[in-house]
């Protein structure tokens, strides 16, 4: 009897360790479940966090997005920038009319003029001194023409004339001592000096050396 008692025993015993047993795997699988739903909530918890935060973000930026002042460019007002490519065009209608025709005119009339006083000389109605006092006269008349034209704004011109006179009164002043005896050498060297010191004040006084025949 008393083996009976003892395996009977047992047996409870066994019974009760069974239960016991399927218990535990019953907590720990309610515990493992409730453990996996807390992390699937957090995890659903920081998913809405983070969507709200992107949110507010977009939200805090909008306004700046709007009210960012927009910089308008004034094309009008740019400086051009020139190209290098671009030729400088030659203006040929300034160049022959401003330029090669005063010049041309100034070497016809000084052509004219000794051809006309070779003719007077040669008829025998102008002397010797007559000669030397016309040419001083025809080159204070270019000088008188040449201001004339300047102060007209026809520059061009005005320059050829001016010039003219300086080279006709060193003429007159050669004619007047190589030629016909009337002045001595050193007279002729200083009216000569004279002249030159002419041309150079006319030349400064209308800038000639910088703005000569654009």
């Amino acid at each position: 009897m008393s083996e009976d008692k003892r395996i009977l025993a047992l047996e409870n015993r066994v019974s009760m360790l069974e239960k016991e047993v399927a218990f535990l795997k019953t907590k720990a699988l309610e515990n493992e479940r409730v453990k996996n739903g807390r992390v699937a909530f957090e995890e659903k918890e920081k998913g809405v966090i983070a969507e709200q935060k992107d949110t507010n973000i977009a939200v805090s930026l909008e306004p700046i997005m709007i009210n960012k002042p927009t910089v308008q460019v004034n094309c009008e007002h740019a400086p051009a920038i020139p190209s290098k490519s671009k030729k400088t065009e030659v203006d040929w209608e300034k160049l022959l009319g401003q330029v090669w025709l005063p010049r041309i005119f100034i070497f016809v009339l000084i052509l004219g003029i000794l051809w006309g006083f070779k003719a007077a000389v040669d008829s025998g109605f102008i002397t010797e001194p007559i000669r030397v006092v016309l040419g001083m006269i025809t080159a204070g008349v270019l000088i008188y023409l040449g201001e004339k034209q300047i102060k007209k704004n026809h520059e061009a011109l005005g320059q050829v004339l001016l010039g003219g006179s300086v080279v006709i009164f060193i003429l007159s002043t050669f004619a007047a001592h190589m030629l016909y005896g009337l002045i001595v050498p050193s007279i002729a060297f200083i009216l000569n000096v004279l002249w030159v010191i002419l041309g150079i004040y006319l030349s400064h006084r209308h800038n000639l050396n910088n703005n000569r025949f654009r």
